[in-house]
């Protein structure tokens, strides 16, 4: 969105506003699944909850081994992201603003892996903490924010134009996010599995 050239007061601004609507966001959509968790594990057997949960995992699991292996993003979910065109009608704060909270709301916008949709599934099943909008929200939307203030930060970028914030670099990536989302999931889910044979 920005670049280098730009003033640092303007960088620190965009990245600002982009970061606190992202986790705005991303706090409200885990906290409406919360809510909804709360609800079902009222009425629903832990063990039910566990069992469910973790045959969601694999599933999440097999989306991404199946992503992974096509060479494509998370082939559940939205293909889409936040228009760039937006930039010229709104202004970069705006635009800071639109964007956060779009990816924030985490189902609106393409995915890399399933991960989210893991986050998602544990909250509305209430097996999830109440803040996990807040943490996922910090973990996405800060680093995000540095790029975008600081473009050239760790040599993110490849390449030679100051407004690419290093995202380029990072979609090369994917491959092994995804094998490592996979591995995650997959461990999830036989935890899970082991607490639910606890009886936990």
């Amino acid at each position: 969105m920005q670049g280098s050239k730009d003033p640092l007061w303007k960088r620190i601004s965009v990245s600002l506003v982009l970061a606190t609507s992202f986790v705005v966001s991303a706090m409200l959509i885990f906290t409406l699944a919360s809510l909804l968790g709360v609800f079902v594990s009222a009425f629903v057997p832990k063990t039910v909850l566990l069992n469910t949960a973790a045959i969601v995992l694999i599933l999440l699991a097999a989306v991404d081994l199946y992503s992974w292996a096509r060479s494509s993003y998370c082939a559940i979910g939205f293909i889409r992201q936040t228009p760039q065109v937006l930039q010229r009608q709104l202004g970069p704060l705006a635009t800071a603003f639109v964007w956060g909270f779009d990816t924030g709301l985490s189902v609106t916008t393409i995915r890399v892996t399933a991960c989210t949709w893991a986050a998602l599934a544990l909250s509305l099943l209430g097996l999830s903490n109440p803040w996990a909008g807040l943490f996922y929200g910090l973990a996405f939307g800060i680093p995000v924010a540095i790029l975008l203030w600081n473009p050239r930060l760790a040599s993110a970028s490849t390449s030679r134009d100051d407004s690419d914030p290093g995202l380029a670099r990072q979609l090369d990536v994917r491959p092994t996010a995804q094998l490592v989302s996979v591995a995650l999931l997959s461990a999830g889910a036989l935890m899970i599995l082991l607490a639910a044979g606890n009886g936990t």
